[in-house]
């Protein structure tokens, strides 16, 4: 009886072990495709800069 409690207990840790690593994961892809979005806005901005400035040297010339 007390070795099953162990092993019921010890297939507890592994699942929860399990399911905190599954965590970790999520929480690391959320972080990368959140940097990812910010990037792709900064670049979009600069892009955008980049395309007035240009089209504000047309209207010099």
């Amino acid at each position: 009886m007390k070795n099953l409690k162990k092993v019921q207990i010890y297939k507890r840790n592994i699942y929860d072990t399990k399911s905190n690593i599954h965590n970790l994961l999520n929480l690391l892809n959320m972080k990368n495709s959140s940097i990812k979005a910010v990037t792709l806005f900064l670049d979009s901005l600069l892009s955008k800069k980049k395309m007035i400035g240009m089209l504000q040297e047309l209207q010099i010339k």
